[in-house]
């Protein structure tokens, strides 16, 4: 099956496999760049796989944390001066959601249109 054509088309979560091969795959949640200054960061992704166990937190903000192609060993942080230095964080949620923190000094974040609150 090719990948679809369209960027928007492609998921967001990615599906990593450790161990041995007997172990079966599982989801990780994903951040994929979708569009950017520079077209040919479209498809760069970070996986979240901290979000999992609970472990930590991910801070995004403009300088921090790198983006990569899948299997690509060049990574680099969204490096967009209209996005703030000060980071949206996302943390693990109820029944394993998803939370994001937004601090009310930063870049406003919209989702579907309305403003995600602090």
């Amino acid at each position: 099956m090719s990948p679809p054509k369209n960027p928007a088309e492609f998921s967001t979560t990615a599906v990593r496999t450790q161990g041995t091969p007997t172990q079966a795959a599982h989801a990780v949640p994903a951040l994929t760049i979708i569009g950017h200054a520079q077209p040919q960061r479209i498809g760069e992704r970070l996986l979240l796989e901290g979000l999992l166990s609970d472990e930590r937190a991910v801070a995004l903000s403009r300088n921090a944390p790198d983006f990569s192609r899948p299997g690509g060993v060049l990574s680099l942080p969204l490096g967009d001066p209209f996005l703030s230095r000060t980071p949206v964080r996302f943390e693990p949620g109820l029944r394993g959601g998803i939370r994001m923190l937004v601090p009310e000094d930063g870049t406003p974040v919209l989702v579907g249109g309305e403003p995600v609150k602090a």
